[in-house]
């Protein structure tokens, strides 16, 4: 039985994404535990039937296979569409879920570009899968959507619509950029807020006093003798 559209939330463990990104460990697990909850929280409010994958129950070599995998198994459990998003865009909406199925209903490609190259959303009807094609492109990379629109889509003929560009947030550059953006209602911005503002108090302290003890030990020392 087709059972039509299926939400991939595909990801690492907490653990495994705080260490890849470049936070300090008062922020990271923490603020990847919510970036996952807000994923998990989006794929509830679409409505659609949802599918969580973190590092535990993937399977495969590469991000490509194990990827590829998780779509493979999903259209082989009777689904036609699958729309795969990540954790790293907090601005993603349900809404942007459901204007992905609706293109998905008319088309067989769907793409959510992000500021650094990649893709924060891909939605793929059944018809525009090939796993071989998929699991070689560059994933993880500055130049994934723009090989799935060219070498993906032009070797299957395929016809796709893109979302709007939104960024990830990977580094403190583009968090700040994501609370600078967001409404005074956003709870996981005015958090990140909240946390960065302790990282930078906690650094200028360490700062000066370091700068304090060091400046001390200078108006310590005496000059040598101007004469023998």
């Amino acid at each position: 039985m087709r059972k039509g559209t299926a939400v991939l939330l595909f990801t690492r463990t907490p653990k495994e994404e705080a260490i890849a990104r470049p936070y300090h460990r008062s922020l990271g697990l923490k603020l990847v535990k919510r970036l996952i909850g807000r994923a998990k929280l989006r794929l509830k409010e679409s409505g659609f039937d949802s599918f969580v994958l973190d590092s535990n129950n993937q399977y495969g070599d590469t991000f490509g296979e194990r990827l590829s995998n998780a779509f493979h198994d999903i259209f082989e459990s009777g689904y036609d569409r699958v729309i795969a998003i990540g954790n790293d865009a907090p601005t993603l909406t349900s809404q942007d879920i459901a204007k992905a199925d609706s293109h998905l209903n008319k088309e067989s490609l769907v793409i959510g570009p992000s500021s650094n190259g990649g893709v924060y959303l891909l939605g793929l009807h059944k018809s525009a899968f090939d796993e071989d094609l998929f699991i070689k492109l560059p994933w993880q990379t500055p130049d994934l959507v723009r090989e799935i629109r060219g070498n993906y889509a032009s070797a299957l003929k395929l016809k796709g619509s893109e979302l709007d560009l939104k960024f990830e947030v990977e580094d403190y550059d583009s968090l700040g950029s994501y609370i600078s953006i967001s409404s005074v209602c956003d709870s996981l911005a005015k958090w990140a807020q909240s946390i960065l503002s302790s990282i930078v108090r906690y650094t200028l302290t360490i700062f000066s006093s370091t700068y304090h003890r060091r400046f001390s030990l200078y108006c310590g020392l005496r000059a040598p003798p101007l004469h023998f």
